[in-house]
């Protein structure tokens, strides 16, 4: 091979090595954008999301039931949304996307300006957010169910 190559080969090698850890830090991105969606469609369409096939996990202590009236502060109802870790290695990415999707304290995102600021707040309380980013297929997952959603069908309620 003569030199000219295989600078072409370094030079190209170098190119794809960017762009491969590039792609990484794009990943995240692509989740936080996505995540960021849900407070413009996901609240407007939550109807088909419940008439799919039901969640391993549907925040059973939540306001509506007795249970919840016990906990003494804030920081324990957070508690109560999260998934039990046993439970959490059995849910696949499909399902932990809806239950993430359909997490309680979704409405405290409108808080806010700036809707990234209260995002990093409220990916730590909960422990299916953590779970969500930890799966390969994660992004996959959440575009599927964008796809779906219709933005026009969005009232101004």
């Amino acid at each position: 091979m003569s030199l000219k190559t295989e600078n072409l080969f370094a030079r190209m090698h170098r190119d794809v090595i960017a762009i491969l850890s590039i792609a990484c830090v794009v990943k995240k991105q692509i989740l936080t954008f996505f995540l960021i969606l849900n407070g413009y469609f996901i609240h407007a369409q939550i109807n088909e999301l419940n008439s799919q096939p039901k969640v391993t996990w549907d925040f059973p202590v939540n306001p509506s039931t007795t249970e919840w009236k016990e906990l003494k502060s804030y920081e324990e109802q957070l508690l109560a949304y999260n998934i039990p870790e046993e439970l959490m290695k059995k849910i696949s990415t499909p399902e932990l996307v809806k239950i993430c999707l359909t997490y309680p304290e979704w409405g405290v995102i409108n808080a806010f300006n700036d809707r990234r600021v209260e995002l990093n707040n409220i990916l730590p309380q909960f422990n299916g957010f953590r779970e969500l980013f930890a799966q390969n297929d994660a992004a996959k997952e959440l575009i599927k169910v964008y796809s779906k959603l219709d933005p026009l069908a969005i009232s101004k309620e």
